[in-house]
């Protein structure tokens, strides 16, 4: 760096050297390089003197040895032979003659500095590389440039600046290589705590998830089931079973409608549903997965049954077995015994004449209307069918399930994350293949990153304990290859125009899990994650009056199994690094259009606060500080920011987080403030670098 800064002084004041060479580079009695000898030295802009061949050939660029003159650019190509050797001991051409020295350097290439030494800094290989090119503006502009793609220098501004795009090795290797100050790493662990302890407190004093009134654990409530089903005439032994708890959609949609709280709690214990399957063979593959979009029994023998959170009946269904029928059997049914498992009165029901069709085989089809008018949230019709004299549909009508909820497709189409979503597809495909086209992109790391998310995938399988393979590994191939064609459109315009946020991520692709950036990110990624959500509790408490009453999907899923809880943490991981993607390509959407940051910035922070308001204009400025709080951190810290915080948010507003003693799915509760411990111990101690706890040695005396 002495050297360089030297010799720019000389640029800057308008020397040219035009002798560079180790024996003009000394050192003086306190160690600090000089450069000497500038007996040859010319003034910037002298033609009559530049063309004159002055110098020694060895260190001489190729333009000097052909008699083209000495330039900015040729005094660097001699800097790059002299770092050339500094760091390999060698040099970089060998000629017996003035003729065939001119001849290697107009032709060949030095080997690169890493195949002759071993841990050579890939930024300083780059640098070298560089100086030496053949052709002139090819090298660095001017040794200004040069001095910040150094270590200890900003070497992806020079880059940029240079009009190139950084190598992915290089941009691992640029970046701090030291960790976080101890006294900035414990206010940020000290934050944490206390912010994840307040977000526990407030779910445990006022969440949905607390107002619902489960009496009883999974287990339990999987046998009320199969009593169920052997009081209805069918047998309680199984060859195969699955259950899991369901949020129930619909009534969640009509809960935001009710404005008296004490409606709204008659109806919580309905909130979340139970499901339980069985069947005389191995269920379908794909039924414990369809168990969370409420399905129907698909063979002879199978039965479901659904139940509230207070062991009530709510759905029985069965796939009748095709058995013959004797002339004289009875098919007459009593329905009193499963309208008292459903707790209703059959007394206060009549039948009515229906036009409704089950999906299964049936020879009576009934409908039941309340005799008396009935209460806001009260049933207010009954489905019932029958084959051979045994039920094998029952279904309780609520107004809620009036107006059911839309399916997958309708909901992309018709809401304006939908839409983004797919106009954000669309904009990926056309990156991808224009990158791909152009030979851009880190195949390197796109490679892992899909193998990991196909890891994770078929993690699942296994966890899920399914027997079609490959159906999943189709499930996984596909995600997998989303996964790559996602980074391929990104990757290489974040590296071009924003290399500083893939620092950590290309570092943790190339699995250096200890390093201190690394490290860092992930730390100050969970302080994000618990930042945000204790922003959104507090608005929602405390400004909004109460807390969402919407109970997250994947809370349901998560309190139905150890098993279904790991499938959910898996899913999330996913979810919270092509969530942190797809940040990227509006990023990049935005640039392309309004052909600036700050403005791209800004107008995405404003279409993603009117998107997640929901239409509600008072809710938009707290939206807006939401997002603008995570691109600031997406461009100061990083894309593995965004992902950790994606996740640890995830993790504090989908799982159970509450510490209610009361609950069956406390160890739930315990399990997610683990994974969070986890997270933010590894990250802290991998954060500092290695430095004492406390900041100073003087302590462990």
């Amino acid at each position: 760096r002495q050297l360089v800064a030297g010799l720019s002084v000389a640029h800057e004041r308008g020397v040219l050297h035009r002798d560079l060479k180790p024996a003009n580079i000394m050192l003086d009695g306190h160690g600090r390089v000089r450069i000497t000898d500038f007996g040859l030295a010319i003034a910037v802009g002298d033609e009559t003197q530049a063309e004159e061949i002055a110098g020694t050939p060895a260190y001489m660029a190729p333009e000097q040895l052909a008699g083209k003159g000495a330039t900015v650019r040729s005094d660097i190509y001699s800097l790059g032979l002299i770092l050339y050797e500094i760091y390999t001991g060698k040099k970089a051409f060998k000629a017996k003659t003035l003729a065939e020295l001119r001849e290697q350097k107009e032709t060949q290439t030095p080997r690169a500095p890493s195949e002759l030494r071993d841990g050579i800094d890939p930024v300083v290989e780059r640098v070298i590389q560089r100086c030496m090119e053949k052709d002139p503006n090819a090298r660095p502009a001017s040794v200004a440039q040069l001095a910040q793609a150094l270590p200890g220098g900003d070497p992806l501004a020079a880059a940029i600046a240079a009009g190139e795009t950084p190598s992915p090795e290089m941009v691992a290797a640029s970046g701090p290589k030291e960790g976080l100050r101890p006294v900035v790493a414990w206010l940020i662990l000290l934050f944490i705590i206390a912010g994840t302890l307040a977000i526990f407190w407030m779910h445990g004093r006022y969440s949905p998830l607390i107002q619902i009134p489960f009496e009883t654990e999974p287990e339990v409530l999987a046998d009320r089931a199969r009593d169920i089903i052997e009081k209805v005439g069918y047998s309680r032994e199984s060859a195969d079973s699955e259950y899991s708890f369901k949020r129930n959609d619909d009534l969640m949609l009509y809960l935001q409608d009710l404005t008296q709280a004490d409606e709204r709690e008659k109806l919580f214990s309905k909130a979340v549903l139970f499901i339980y399957l069985q069947g005389p063979d191995r269920l379908h593959s794909e039924q414990s997965f369809r168990l969370q979009v409420m399905p129907i029994p698909q063979s002879p023998g199978e039965v479901m049954v659904v139940l509230d959170s207070e062991g009530r009946l709510v759905t029985f269904q069965a796939f009748p077995l095709q058995e013959p029928l004797s002339p004289d059997t009875d098919i007459s049914i009593d329905w009193k015994i499963i309208f008292n498992e459903a707790g209703l009165d059959i007394s206060q029901w009549e039948e009515v004449d229906t036009q409704w069709k089950p999906l299964n085989y049936t020879d009576s089809i009934t409908a039941w209307k309340p005799k008396l008018p009935v209460e806001s949230g009260e049933p207010n019709v009954i489905k019932t069918a029958s084959f051979h004299g045994k039920p094998v549909h029952f279904e309780i009508g609520y107004p809620w399930t009036e107006t059911k909820t839309e399916d997958l497709t309708t909901t992309i189409r018709n809401s304006p994350l939908g839409i983004l979503f797919l106009v954000c597809m669309v904009i990926v495909f056309f990156f991808a293949r224009r990158n791909m086209r152009l030979g851009r992109g880190d195949r390197r790391n796109a490679n892992r990153l899909t193998i990991a998310v196909i890891c994770l995938i078929i993690l699942m399988w296994i966890l899920q304990g399914l027997s079609n393979l490959s159906e999943f590994l189709t499930i996984a191939l596909i995600a997998g290859g989303f996964s790559w064609i996602f980074y391929m459109a990104v990757e290489p315009y974040f590296r071009r125009r924003w290399p500083q946020i893939l620092v950590s991520w290309t570092r943790i692709l190339s699995k250096e899990w200890k390093d201190p950036l690394v490290g860092r990110d992930i730390f100050i990624g969970c302080g994000f994650g618990v930042l945000s959500i204790l922003l959104i509790r507090v608005y929602d408490l405390y400004v909004l009056g109460s807390l969402t009453l919407d109970v997250p999907q994947g809370m349901s899923m998560s309190i139905s199994g150890a098993r279904y809880f790991v499938i959910l943490l898996l899913l999330l991981l996913l979810i919270s690094f092509l969530t942190s993607y797809l940040w990227g390509v509006l990023l990049l959407l935005t640039r392309v259009l309004l052909r600036s940051d700050k403005v791209a910035f800004s107008a995405v922070v404003l279409v993603l606060a009117f998107v997640t308001s929901g239409g509600n204009l008072l809710q938009v400025p707290f939206q807006i500080f939401i997002f603008g709080l995570l691109v600031f951190a997406l461009m100061r810290f990083g894309l593995l920011v965004i992902g950790i915080s994606y996740f640890i948010a995830q993790i504090l507003a989908v799982l159970p987080t509450h510490l209610n003693p009361s609950a069956f799915y406390l160890p739930y509760s315990y399990a997610a403030l683990a994974i969070l411990g986890l997270f933010v111990i590894y990250s802290f101690r991998t954060s500092l670098g290695g430095r004492p706890l406390f900041g100073t040695p003087r302590l462990d005396d």
